[in-house]
């Protein structure tokens, strides 16, 4: 029997390696609500550390042949890191998140390349079960606190769990799903639902379609309680393009005119009508809530006063969008603040900044009498410049424009 030579073996056994360091990192970036001051205390160099050694590794192992889009991903995962190191604050929690989040996402994507045929569909299954089956029931825990207006606990691993927290936000309730920001909770369930699309369509045992497209609407659920309109916005273009994408097996035979304005009437038509059915399921959860905790809502802390029709609006989206107190209004008066910002270290165009730094200023100088503060600049080109300066935002438009290209 011929021996296998050394890098062989390592050859064989790395796709698992590279598998489970990507689920112990994603684990640890998921829980980061629960046990950031575990993260941030007591192991941050450690985590920065191993999140580095595995990227370290891949290479090491790789050399660079699982294609240009992921050396590009991985450069700035590295220019992260270096402008944390140059800025002085790569453990603290917020920088220490944003540069392992970094090197997550290049494993992520590289993942798939370590595996070929069973194995591949394995570990995605694995992750889509993990993942989707955790989200899915933390959904279905919000949505039962939305209906009976109350917060849940779970108790795990000897810790009290925030499972479904509702956020005043100024004028409604917004889920925070596992304790998280509701923006990033939006985010997972949308996740959710993605994966439960995707095997919706892989499999053909029909009791299992029937759970994943129940567990899809408790996840586009979940989606709506938490009020991100970025995520409203994006879950709105998704669903037009997908319909497309499933009326497009039938138009291939017209030419591709015909097909471009099939594209462009699904997102005209599709999209508003997806965003709607988000206002839709909020006045739908709204009116079942007030139905059941009837007699106690007068109790519930942060409940909004009665509107014209005399119901109480708790979870609808009464926010402005371009009114005098709306939150753009906010918005635009941080990223007013960037010059100033820009006028103290003009320097931070070329190496960044830290996270803590870039808030502290912007905030000290924020003219607005919104609620509002400059956690960070949202605008995503902004915010990139500001935290990695002009290389970051480069290599961040180069990947998004290879990306555009590829679809």
């Amino acid at each position: 029997m011929e021996r296998l030579s050394v890098q062989q073996k390592v050859n064989k056994i790395w796709p698992w390696i590279h598998a489970a360091g990507f689920f112990v990192l994603f684990a640890m970036q998921m829980t980061q609500y629960y046990y950031c001051n575990f993260y941030a205390i007591w192991f941050p160099n450690r985590y920065a550390a191993v999140a580095c050694l595995f990227i370290i590794l891949y290479y090491a192992v790789r050399r660079f042949r699982d294609g240009l889009e992921i050396n590009i991903l991985t450069s700035y995962a590295v220019w992260v890191l270096i402008t944390r190191l140059v800025n002085g604050n790569v453990f603290k929690e917020n920088d220490l998140l944003f540069t392992v989040g970094m090197f997550i996402c290049v494993l992520a994507l590289a993942l798939p390349f370590q595996f070929e045929g069973k194995n591949r569909q394995a570990i995605f299954n694995i992750f889509t079960g993990v993942f989707f089956g955790v989200i899915t029931f933390v959904s279905a825990v919000g949505i039962y606190a939305a209906l009976v207006q109350r917060s849940i606990d779970i108790r795990f691993l000897g810790k009290t769990l925030n499972a479904a927290v509702f956020w005043h936000d100024h004028s409604i309730l917004r889920l925070r799903i596992a304790d998280a920001h509701a923006n990033t909770g939006a985010c997972w369930a949308f996740l959710g639902m993605t994966l439960a699309a995707n095997r919706f369509f892989a499999t053909k045992k029909i009791w299992l379609k029937t759970v994943l497209a129940f567990a899809a609407v408790i996840d586009f659920i979940a989606m709506c309680l938490t009020n991100c309109r970025t995520m409203f916005v994006a879950f709105s273009i998704c669903f037009a393009i997908f319909i497309f994408i499933l009326a497009d097996r039938k138009l291939v035979k017209y030419n591709n005119k015909k097909r471009v304005l099939a594209f462009i009437l699904s997102l005209v038509i599709i999209s508003p009508l997806a965003y709607k059915s988000i206002d839709w399921t909020l006045k739908g959860v709204n009116a079942d809530s007030n139905i059941i905790c009837s007699e106690y809502l007068n109790d519930v802390e942060g409940a909004n006063t009665e509107n014209t029709d005399g119901d109480t609006t708790l979870f609808e989206n009464s926010r402005d969008v371009f009114g005098e107190e709306s939150t753009l209004t906010p918005r635009i008066a941080i990223w007013k603040t960037t010059p100033n910002v820009l006028k103290q270290d003009p320097w931070r165009l070329l190496r960044g900044s830290n996270a803590e730094r870039l808030t502290e200023i912007s905030n000290s100088t924020l003219i607005t009498t919104h609620y509002f503060k400059a956690v960070h600049y949202h605008n995503m080109f902004l915010n990139v410049l500001m935290l990695t300066g002009i290389p970051g935002l480069v290599i961040v438009i180069a990947f998004l424009y290879m990306l555009t290209r590829k679809i």
